[in-house]
């Protein structure tokens, strides 16, 4: 076989082996955060930076590791005592449910909790303490009314967004984005109450209609 054939025959193979080399290089050197997540770079086991969505240098394991987490923002209904009743400041009892949307803001600080789960047990219980506070500044009827101009709705879910906000930043890195009422009500003693004295009330008015008829 001549120099010309030989080298004719060779050239696949090397540009082939060329192009393997190099995918494996970048497969070792390189990774790829999705628009939807951020990463976080752990060198020799401490973080050391984080990475935005795109393509990025990296040192290879054991050196540094990256972590991805999903930024995305999430509906959480809260999953400790969401259900409990919450006393007002005129001292009745009232159902009520809130919802909070949050995302992943500090990847140092939410890589403190061993997981999503943890994470959200401990934005639960913030939930249920803030709400009890400051629900508890305030009148029933300015929770349940049949007149708009006397709730306090709007104000109430300021104030329980900013008592939130620092707390699980400062503990879990977790932006919270904004606070919302799920459900409000009242015990089922209560409601069975008021419509008990509702029932009574449409049937005194109704004894009262059928007298007048009679004469």
């Amino acid at each position: 076989m001549s120099d010309g054939h030989a080298k004719s025959f060779y050239l696949p193979t090397i540009l082939l082996g060329v192009v393997v080399a190099v995918i494996f290089l970048l497969a070792i050197f390189t990774y790829q955060v999705p628009a939807t997540e951020r990463a976080l770079i752990l060198t020799m086991g401490k973080p050391t930076g984080t990475a935005d969505p795109g393509l990025h240098l990296r040192w290879p394991m054991p050196f540094q590791e990256i972590v991805r987490y999903d930024i995305r923002r999430r509906t959480f209904d809260g999953n400790v005592g969401k259900l409990a009743e919450t006393t007002t400041r005129d001292q009745r009892q009232v159902g009520v449910g809130i919802s909070v949307i949050y995302r992943i803001r500090d990847l140092e600080r939410y890589k403190s909790a061993s997981s999503r789960a943890s994470a959200e047990d401990y934005l639960g219980s913030v939930m249920l303490t803030v709400k009890q506070e400051v629900i508890g500044q305030y009148d029933r009827d300015q929770l349940i009314n049949t007149d708009p101009a006397k709730m306090k709705l709007d104000e109430m879910r300021e104030k329980i967004l900013d008592r939130m906000r620092d707390n699980v930043m400062d503990a879990y890195g977790l932006e919270v984005c904004d606070v919302f009422f799920s459900s409000i009500g009242v015990p089922q003693k209560t409601a069975a109450a008021i419509a008990g004295r509702m029932k009574q009330e449409r049937e005194t008015a109704a004894a009262e209609k059928l007298d007048k008829g009679k004469t």
